[in-house]
C-alpha cells in the first residue's frame, strides 16, 4: 500500500498509475480481510461485539474520510501533500502492525506450552472443536456475507462516482468534492451508541428495516441533478439519511456475526470456547467487504458513465431492497441456540 501511494505521488504516465492501482487493490484485499480477524482473535467474548463495532466504524470512517481529507490536501499542497501524508501514516501503521503480530505470536505460544503438557492431545481437541468450511454455508452466514458485500459495494460505488457527480453538476472544487462525504461520514461515529440502542430489538427487524429505508433516499438521489441550492441541500440531506442507515445496518451485522457463528456451532454440537469459528466468520465477511470494494467502483462507474447518475442510484436502491429481502429470509433461518451453553454478552450476542 505504501508502494502504491508512492507511485501515485510520482506517476507521470497512465502505466505507472495502473501499476499503482494493482498494488493498491492487492494490499487493500489483504488488509481488509485480516484487520477485523485480528480483533476477533484477540477479543474476549464479552467485548467482541463492541470491539467489532469500533473496527467496522473505523473502516467506514477511513473509507469516507479519505476523499474528504485528500481533497483538502490536494487543494492546499498539491500531489505531494495529498500522497505524502498517507505515506507517513502507512509507515506508522506498518510499525504498529509488526508490534501487534510479535506480541500475538509469542504470547499464546508460551501460554500454550506452559499449560498444555500433552501438546498432541490439545491439538486434536482443538481440531475437532471447530466448524468446517461447508458448515459455514448456512443461510444465516451467507445472508450476513451478502449484506456486507452490498454495504461495501454501495460505499465503494459512492466513493467513486459522488466526487465526479458534484464536480460536473454543481461545479464544486476538489475540496468540496471531498467534503461531500461528510454527511456519510458523521453517522459512522454513532455506530456504537446505535448498536447499544437497537440491541433491545430483534436484529433481523433492524437490518431489514435499515435496508428498506435506505432504498428511499438512494433512489431519491436521482432528483438532485440541477445546479441549484435546493438540490444541493437535498443531496446533503439524502446522503446523511443513507449514512445513518448504513451505519445502523453495518453495526448490527458485524455484531451479529459472532451470534450467528455460535448458533451454527450449537447446531453442530460445538460448545468450546477455543473454536476458531469466530475468526473464520469475520474472515468471510471481510472477504465480502474486499470483494465489494472491487465490484462497487467498477459497476458504479460503468453504470454512471453509460446510463447516467439517475439509473445508477436506481440500481443501488434496488440492491438495497434485494439485501433487505435476503436478510429477512436468511436471518429467519437462524437455528435455535442452547442457552445453557452460550453466554450472552453486553451487546446481546
Amino acid at each position: 500500500m505504501a508502494l502504491a501511494t508512492a507511485l501515485f505521488m510520482s506517476a507521470n504516465n497512465v502505466w505507472v498509475l495502473l501499476v499503482a492501482r494493482v498494488c493498491q487493490g492487492l494490499s487493500g484485499a489483504v488488509v481488509g480481510v485480516l484487520g477485523l480477524s485480528m480483533i476477533a482473535e484477540t477479543s474476549s467474548p464479552e467485548q467482541l461485539g463492541s470491539h467489532m463495532a469500533c473496527g467496522s466504524a473505523s473502516l467506514t470512517w477511513g473509507m469516507l474520510c479519505g476523499p474528504m481529507t485528500g481533497g483538502f490536501l490536494f487543494s492546499q499542497f498539491g500531489t505531494v501533500g495529498a500522497f505524502g501524508v498517507p505515506v507517513a501514516l502507512l509507515v506508522v501503521d506498518i510499525i504498529l502492525r509488526m508490534l501487534i503480530v510479535q506480541e500475538d505470536k509469542d504470547g499464546p505460544k508460551n501460554h500454550h506450552q506452559e499449560n498444555s503438557p500433552l501438546l498432541e492431545s490439545s491439538d486434536s481437541v482443538s481440531g475437532d472443536n471447530s466448524l468446517s468450511f461447508y458448515q459455514f454455508l448456512h443461510p444465516l452466514i451467507l445472508g450476513l456475507v451478502f449484506s456486507v458485500l452490498v454495504i461495501s459495494s454501495i460505499l465503494s460505488a459512492m466513493e467513486t462516482t459522488l466526487p465526479l457527480y458534484v464536480l460536473d453538476t454543481y461545479r464544486w472544487s476538489s475540496l468540496g468534492a471531498g467534503l461531500v462525504f461528510l454527511p456519510l461520514t458523521i453517522p459512522s461515529v454513532l455506530s456504537i451508541p446505535i448498536a447499544h440502542f437497537v440491541r433491545h430489538f430483534v436484529p433481523r427487524t433492524v437490518v431489514v428495516s435499515g435496508f428498506f429505508l435506505m432504498a428511499i433516499p438512494m433512489v431519491s438521489l436521482r432528483w438532485t441533478q440541477a445546479n441549484t441550492i435546493d438540490h444541493e441541500i437535498a443531496l446533503i440531506s439524502l446522503l446523511f439519511v443513507i449514512g445513518v442507515c448504513l451505519t445502523t445496518v453495518q453495526a448490527i451485522i458485524m455484531g451479529d456475526v459472532s451470534n450467528a457463528v455460535r448458533k451454527i456451532e450449537s447446531l453442530h454440537g460445538i460448545t468450546g470456547e477455543k473454536s476458531s469459528g469466530q475468526a473464520r466468520g469475520y474472515a468471510l465477511c471481510n472477504m465480502a467487504f474486499a470483494a465489494g470494494q472491487t465490484l462497487g467502483p467498477i459497476a458504479g462507474g460503468f453504470i454512471k458513465h453509460e446510463l447516467g447518475w439517475g439509473f445508477m442510484t436506481l440500481v443501488l436502491g434496488i440492491l438495497c431492497l434485494v439485501a433487505g429481502l435476503s436478510s429477512f429470509f436468511s436471518m429467519s433461518a437462524a437455528p435455535e441456540v442452547d442457552r445453557n451453553n452460550v453466554k450472552v454478552n453486553d451487546d446481546g450476542c
